[in-house]
C-alpha cells in the first residue's frame, strides 16, 4: 500500500493494484469506449534520471463485463515496473 509518508520506494519489480469498481452505464446510455484507472508515477534510474510514466488499467482488462457493474466488482491486475529503480511518487 502506497504510504505518502514514505519519501522513495526502492528495488521493486512489480506493482499491484486492486480496487472495487462500479458503472452506472447500463442505465444511462449504451456505453462506447474505454475508461479505467491510471497511476501516475514519478522515478529515477539507476543513472539518476527523473521520469514519469502512467500505468493504465483500462476496462479492457477487467473481468467480467466492465459495463455492467451494477454492483461494486473487485479488479486487480499487476505491472512490471523493473528499471524504475527508485519510485518518488505515485
Amino acid at each position: 500500500m502506497w504510504d505518502s509518508g514514505v519519501k522513495e520506494y526502492r528495488n521493486y519489480t512489480c506493482l499491484g493494484i486492486s480496487g472495487e469498481f462500479r458503472t452506472d452505464f447500463p442505465s444511462v446510455i449504451p456505453a462506447k469506449g474505454n475508461y479505467g484507472l491510471g497511476l501516475y508515477i514519478t522515478y529515477k534510474t539507476e543513472a539518476g534520471v527523473v521520469l514519469n510514466k502512467v500505468l493504465v488499467f483500462d476496462c479492457s482488462e477487467m473481468f467480467g463485463n466492465p459495463y455492467s457493474f451494477g454492483t461494486n466488482y473487485l479488479q486487480e491486475k499487476i505491472f512490471d515496473i523493473q528499471g524504475m529503480d527508485c519510485i518518488t511518487n505515485i
